[in-house]
């Protein structure tokens, strides 16, 4: 992952062509941009999450310990 950085140098850019949106909307374009971005990375999160702990709970019910599944024994449950 991570980010890129772009230089720009010895670029022209006329007048009528500098300003994107109105003048002094600049936040608000930024702002309704930041939203969908911060839901998406949210949802990631939380499949991320669900699956990690949907893997647990199968090798917990797979691995024997002591004679019995991990998911027998107590402490592991209180860890769950």
């Amino acid at each position: 992952f991570g980010h890129a950085e772009v230089s720009l140098d010895d670029v022209w850019v006329s007048k009528e062509d500098s300003l994107l949106g109105d003048e002094g909307a600049g936040f608000k374009i930024a702002q309704s941009r930041l939203g969908p971005g911060r839901i998406h990375h949210c949802m990631r999160a939380i499949g991320l999450a669900r699956r990690c702990f949907d893997v647990m709970v199968e090798r917990m019910l797979t691995r024997k310990v002591f004679g019995k599944e991990m998911a027998r024994h107590g402490m592991s449950q209180e860890k769950i």
